[in-house]
């Protein structure tokens, strides 16, 4: 069966990020951290031109507090090589920002050991895009590979030329594509985008009004991405279809998709996905 072949996806909503592996405790970490601590961001929806990045034990003690020039999410820790390494997205509050959409549009911004930065992630033109096109990332989620070597999100509005007749687009319909972009040291190394594929239009459960040029659809809402370390290919959410999906690096071949109208796992009423998030195997 199908389903043998596969880890199930549990689906779980993070609110902090922890991690502790046994071959990473030799590795030295500043004085004030552990693998034990959270990690947390200030984020907020208000109009505050600041945040925080605050690193806590489990007693509620803060042991690290980071000013950030903007508002700050999604704060991780990685460890590769011998290395430790922090991300976080930082919204650009100037940045184009697609109207009605709900994301996060900003850079990922990278710290060393010491909590300082050593670099900033933009989304790269590719293909059809060019200089002057927005570059800003979406803050639902980001990879951490190794320096200079990321996996990237961004939600990326264009005019499309593929969708189904019967799904009675417009001639100026507008969607968000949602582009993964793999980079290693300022190259595209790799880019997905979800409107090469026009079974996805039919595919999705919310945001899906292609006959109305007025506004954009958000059909896909692409919220988090992990690396299978059995193969190294992608496990992916899509919020608006109802839908996690395995992804076949550098092909970008569909390998196989977990609940939604068109699921490769039969599943209950009780165990489709409904607006997921985070999925994790």
């Amino acid at each position: 069966m199908l389903r043998s072949k596969f880890t199930a996806v549990f689906l779980l909503i993070t609110l902090l990020y922890s991690c502790k592996k046994d071959e990473e405790d030799a590795i030295p970490l500043p004085a004030y951290v552990s693998y034990d601590d959270i990690l947390l961001t200030s984020y907020t929806q208000f109009n505050s031109t600041s945040g925080r990045l605050w690193i806590y034990d489990f007693q509620g003690n803060a042991k690290k507090v980071i000013p950030t020039s903007d508002q700050p999410l999604n704060f991780r820790r990685w460890v590769t090589n011998g290395k430790v390494r922090y991300s976080y997205h930082l919204h650009e509050r100037s940045a184009y920002h697609i109207a009605g959409i709900g994301y996060i549009p900003g850079n990922a911004i990278i710290l060393n050991e010491a909590f300082q930065m050593i670099d900033e992630v933009k989304l790269i033109p590719y293909g059809s895009r060019n200089p002057s096109d927005p570059d800003e990332l979406d803050g639902h989620d980001f990879i951490y590979i190794d320096d200079g070597h990321y996996l990237t999100m961004a939600y990326y509005e264009k005019i499309p030329t593929n969708i189904p007749a019967s799904l009675n687009p417009s001639a100026n319909c507008k969607v968000i594509a949602a582009i993964i972009q793999e980079v290693r040291n300022g190259q595209v190394v790799w880019e997905w985008d979800g409107t090469d594929y026009p079974e996805f239009y039919e595919s999705s459960r919310t945001g899906n009004k292609f006959s109305d040029s007025t506004q954009t659809d958000d059909y896909m809402h692409i919220n988090s991405m992990i690396i299978d370390p059995r193969d190294q290919n992608l496990i992916c959410s899509f919020r608006n279809m109802d839908q996690i999906i395995k992804i076949e690096r550098y092909t970008g071949t569909i390998l196989w998709r977990l609940g939604g109208v068109n699921s490769d796992f039969q599943l209950s009423a009780y165990e489709k996905p409904l607006r997921q998030h985070d999925a994790k195997l």
